[in-house]
């Protein structure tokens, strides 16, 4: 599970300083530019976030799934929920890889 906070920007000059602001605070190791379409599952009960990638110098689509649980002690049912959509989608666990795109491109 990831815990995660989202703020909406609409002016470019607000984005570009809250860019400046995180650099300067924690540089920059690198850049990961990809492609992402997301589409949303109804599933038996809970709603689903499917992050499918095309990641700059990484071969392959990738594909995300985030269920969204409404409480994080429901971890071990957005699982079975992940579960249940993986073979839905024949998404064997031999398909499935850890770390992140920048930890992939840099090997």
């Amino acid at each position: 599970t990831s815990e995660y906070y989202t703020v909406k920007f609409i002016d470019p000059v607000e984005i570009n300083n809250m860019k400046t602001l995180l650099t300067k605070q924690h540089g920059v190791s690198g850049v990961v530019k990809k492609l992402r379409r997301v589409f949303y599952h109804e599933g038996a009960h809970f709603r689903t976030k499917i992050h499918v990638d095309v990641v700059e110098n990484l071969e392959g689509v990738f594909l995300e799934l985030e269920v969204l649980l409404p409480d994080q002690s429901m971890e071990q049912e957005g699982k079975c929920e992940a579960e249940e959509l993986m073979r839905k989608l024949k998404v064997n666990d031999s398909d499935l890889l850890k770390g992140a795109y920048f930890d992939m491109i840099m090997k």
